[in-house]
């Protein structure tokens, strides 16, 4: 008698637990796409946001979960690069869902760079010795200086005499700004230098194509930009002192330069330079070559007013060569 009461009480308990599995056959499946329509390999899905209770999606962008019971369901879909999207479904028997995710847009603001080099606004083909290049040509003179750039040789008549040479022409057929003057003197023969102090220089640049026309028939061979650093911004009080020796002819050369403004009177600037060169007669293993030493003195002064709406400079520049 207790025998059946006990098999009788076990189906009841177990019945209950057969029929709700026998009801849990419901299936949650569906494609995971790209706004262009792409399958998406390896998504991540997610049942009620449970990692334990999660798929990924196959080569063609499907998944599926089987067995699961009639009711409500949240689905998390994410991938590398997409924006996470979560969906809400009801579920009874079979669900088919379609899932695009849309690309994740990062836009990077912009960075600038300029540099503006002064008299080039139309130049297309120009060659430039930065203040770096300056400094490792230091004590040559501008001709010296400007064979470093391609396409510029010189002519050199003499130890300190070098005149520069663009598309094979130079004198009066190529043009030299010097702080945006003309530099029209030693320019008539090969055997002279221009008298130009290196030193004043920030950069210097050279035009060589055909926009050096705009400057004049002077400028047939290419135009030789010398431009000086600006004037300072502060009225602070600054300066440099650049010393150069050379063994051959015991040459020395000196070159300072003093800036600041005037601090009762705001936007005035000035800047003052100078370079001194002392060179005896050159010397050869076993002679010397007389009648080559140079001296060699040059001076610039500048001075200018900045304020927000106008600005102007007045510059002199004086070279002394023997």
């Amino acid at each position: 008698m207790q025998r059946p009461i006990f098999l009788l009480l076990l189906t009841m308990s177990i019945s209950p637990i057969v029929l709700a599995q026998e009801g849990c056959r419901s299936v949650i499946s569906g494609i995971v796409m790209s706004e262009s329509k792409e399958p998406l390999y390896a998504a991540t899905v997610m049942l009620n946001a449970s990692p334990t209770a999660g798929t990924t999606t196959n080569m063609e962008g499907r998944f599926s979960f089987n067995n699961l019971c009639d009711g409500k369901y949240q689905v998390t879909v994410q991938y590398v690069g997409y924006k996470k999207q979560e969906i809400s479904i009801a579920v009874n028997e079979r669900l088919e869902l379609t899932i695009i995710l849309e690309a994740i847009v990062t836009e990077l603001n912009e960075v600038v760079v300029t540099e503006k080099l002064l008299n080039t606004e139309h130049a297309q083909n120009f060659s430039t010795l930065t203040e770096k290049n300056l400094k490792e040509t230091a004590g040559k003179t501008l001709g010296e200086s400007l064979k470093e750039l391609p396409g510029v040789s010189s002519i050199q008549s003499g130890p300190g005499i070098f005149k520069p040479v663009i598309h094979g022409v130079h004198s009066q057929r190529i043009l030299i700004l010097n702080y945006g003057i003309r530099q029209e003197g030693q320019q008539w023969g090969a055997e002279h230098a221009p008298e130009i102090d290196p030193f004043i220089a920030s950069n210097i640049v050279v035009i060589k194509d055909a926009s050096s026309i705009k400057y004049g028939t002077d400028a047939l061979g290419g135009v030789v930009v010398v431009n000086p650093p600006p004037l300072p911004e502060k009225s602070i009080l600054g300066g440099t002192i650049q010393t150069v020796i050379q063994s051959n002819g015991r040459a020395g050369t000196v070159s300072g330069m003093l800036e600041g403004g005037l601090k009762n009177l705001d936007g005035w600037r000035w800047r003052v330079q100078g370079t001194a060169k002392r060179m005896g007669d050159f010397h050869a293993p076993d002679y010397s070559l007389t009648n080559t030493g140079i001296k060699e003195l040059n001076f610039s002064a500048a001075a200018g007013y900045h304020a927000e709406k106008k600005e102007w400079k007045y510059s002199l520049v004086i070279s002394i060569l023997k």
